[in-house]
């Protein structure tokens, strides 16, 4: 599957995240990155949180500091990404009672904040059959965009594996990521993707496993993301 880019690559470090404060998830900042991740099932949902925070297997709020160094020599920077680990739709029957897509916010369970996030990430098991890999994607793409409604935001796929022998040109993930782009261009066609008209792109996809260059590759979709919504 493809890499997002080269800028990964400028990504010296990767500081060990913790959990963040309440307040801190529930007041934005200007320069946080904050992230829904969504899944199907219990064992996505697992699969994402031991590769991303550690073998912390969890649900809730977690945070990282990426550190970004520049390839044009400019100064380094560090932003952090906030995640929100919801629970897998097939576990949660009225998973969607506590969103607002359209919006972009989460509210709290048994409170009336919100939690404003600007990118979703689709956390799939990619260590199944192919058909059932697209079959799980197809049903997440669809409860994130909503029946008939356009994309929230831009959304990342995440197709986690515990293989830890892929390469960029892995023909299993290859297809995968092909099968992605066939189905943002059916949203596409039927008027379902981002911005006014909603044909703007709106899906990326990214292999994630324990090497710490597919976990750097997210964030730097997702930080790539904010700065093209937000500004640096």
């Amino acid at each position: 599957m493809a890499i997002g880019g080269t800028v990964c690559l400028g990504i010296e470090r990767l500081v060990t995240g913790k959990w963040f404060p309440l307040i801190r998830a529930c007041i934005p900042h200007s320069h946080d990155r904050n992230v829904l991740v969504v899944s199907k099932d219990r064992d996505a949902r697992r699969k994402f949180t031991r590769i991303m925070f550690e073998g912390t297997e969890g649900l809730g709020y977690f945070t990282r500091e990426y550190t970004y160094a520049p390839e044009n020599s400019a100064a380094p920077h560090s932003f952090p990404i906030n995640y929100y680990v919801h629970p897998g739709i097939d576990e949660f029957s009225h998973a969607s009672l506590d969103f607002d897509m359209q919006n972009g916010y989460h509210i709290r369970t048994g409170t009336s904040e919100k939690w404003k996030f600007e990118c979703i990430v689709v956390a799939v098991d990619g260590d199944q059959e192919q058909e059932q890999v697209e079959a799980d994607i197809r049903r997440m793409i669809e409860v994130v965009c909503e029946p008939r409604g356009q994309a929230p935001c831009e959304v990342i796929v995440a197709v986690c594996t515990d293989r830890n022998n892929i390469t960029n040109e892995d023909l299993f993930f290859a297809s995968i990521s092909n099968s992605i782009g066939h189905l943002e261009q059916d949203y596409l066609r039927a008027n379902r993707g981002l911005g006014p008209e909603k044909n703007s792109q709106f899906l990326q996809s990214c292999t994630l496993n324990s090497s710490r260059a597919f976990q750097l590759n997210m964030a730097t979709m997702i930080n790539e993301n904010y700065v093209k919504t937000f500004g640096n």
